[in-house]
């Protein structure tokens, strides 16, 4: 033993305990680094889930507003289809009612034309028929008489 602490008093300077104190704190640095890494990572991952989880339900609406679109789209395209299909009636009913219109004034035309040549005819024929048949008015016989 005498002489293993001869060797160490001759080589002097004893570097180990200072490589070991060194050495544990590089260590114990990189557990700490790791653990701030780890709890950082976790409250990330926390907030992209929280994000995800509000992308998610986002997505969702958006797929419910695109349902509601489509709805009220083919509502529309009935609706137009509806206001075609009366428009198109209503033409037709228009179009009817200018030909009975027409065939109205026309037969009204043609009626009022004979109606008048046969209001002549009779009051033609029964002028004569009513000076000879008709008495003459008191009032007109009376001031004839009294001339």
């Amino acid at each position: 033993m005498a002489l293993a602490r001869a060797r160490r008093s001759e080589s002097g300077f004893n570097y180990w305990p200072g490589f070991v104190d060194a050495l544990s704190t590089l260590v114990l640095s990189i557990v700490f680094l790791l653990s701030v890494f780890l709890v950082v990572q976790f409250f990330l991952s926390q907030e992209v889930t929280g994000k995800d989880k509000a992308l998610e339900q986002l997505n969702a609406k958006i797929a419910q507003l695109n349902d509601l679109l489509s709805l009220e789209k083919l509502g529309k395209l009935s609706l137009d289809d509806q206001v075609g299909q009366l428009r198109a009636g209503l033409a037709a009913a228009e179009s009817e009612r200018d030909r009975i219109k027409g065939l109205y004034e026309g037969l009204a035309g043609a009626g009022g034309d004979a109606q008048g040549a046969g209001e002549a005819r009779c009051a033609s024929s029964t002028a004569p028929r009513v000076a000879r048949n008709s008495p003459a008015p008191s009032g007109a016989r009376g001031s004839a008489t009294d001339r």
